[in-house]
């Protein structure tokens, strides 16, 4: 089985780590062309790829259209978030796996059309966002502490949406409120400032009871579907693309969980 940050067969950390001191949004990083590295799936990853095939009930070849290719694609959306953090909104895998989308603040890095060119899907590029995910994830941990330490809430979680700018966040009230206005008034008293981009959005849920904290998830709502992922491959994927196939739609969260 696989073990290292799978489907790239050489070069991987040329690829999506940016040198020591280089990480700045404009800098020339001498890494690889995408196009000299070899994006197919080697024998191994083959096997692991018929076991999804076979998990799943599709043929290997569908398959590997699916599955082969998305190991290059988060080496590519790692550099690019580590080289233009500061522009960098996320990515997402899309159409069951047959295309992708990679966003940015501004402008389109003249680069990133290069990087994507040994990609066997269609990879949408689109600019003008308003906001970089660093900027939704430093603002969401910012109203994610405010509303949780409110003195009249007891567990809070909090959620960014890459596509739409929306910070959420559910707050479960210290005492059980049903009455409409009472909510309305503690959801008023827990609205945040707004953040500095005003490109970025905050609403405040009121709601009975948050299930169990999960820290570090996010909803699986595009892309591969973890649970077929019973492999090293699989598993190695999924951290390789950590907050990109669980934010097919875009979710990054935080929680904490209910005072004692």
């Amino acid at each position: 089985m696989a073990t290292g940050a799978a489907l790239l067969a050489l070069g991987v950390f040329s690829v999506y780590a940016a040198p020591a001191g280089l990480a700045n949004a404009g800098e020339t990083v001498d890494v690889r062309r995408l196009d000299e590295i070899d994006c197919d799936p080697s024998p191994t990853e083959l096997e692991d790829i018929a076991f999804i095939a076979e998990q799943d009930g599709i043929p290997l070849d569908e398959a590997v259209a699916r599955h082969g290719w998305q190991g290059c694609f988060g080496a590519v959306t790692s550099y690019l978030d580590e080289v233009y953090s500061d522009e960098y909104a996320g990515a997402a895998i899309v159409d069951d796996g047959h295309g992708a989308w990679i966003a940015f603040k501004g402008d389109v890095p003249e680069e990133a059309a290069e990087l994507v060119e040994a990609i066997p899907v269609t990879v949408e590029f689109i600019g003008g966002k308003g906001f970089s995910e660093a900027e939704l994830n430093e603002a969401l941990q910012a109203v994610h502490y405010d509303v949780s330490s409110h003195e009249d809430v007891v567990a809070v979680s909090g959620s960014y949406d890459i596509e739409t700018g929306v910070i959420t966040i559910n707050a479960q009230p210290l005492e059980s409120l049903t009455d409409p206005a009472q909510r309305e008034r503690l959801r008023q008293m827990l609205r945040p400032n707004q953040p500095a981009n005003t490109a970025i959005t905050v609403d405040v849920v009121i709601v009975d009871e948050l299930g169990g904290v999960d820290e570090a998830s996010s909803s699986q709502t595009g892309g591969l579907s973890p649970v077929t992922y019973a492999s090293v491959l699989a598993a190695a994927v999924i951290a390789l693309l950590a907050g990109l196939l669980t934010r097919g739609r875009g979710l990054g969260s935080l929680s904490r969980g209910a005072r004692r």
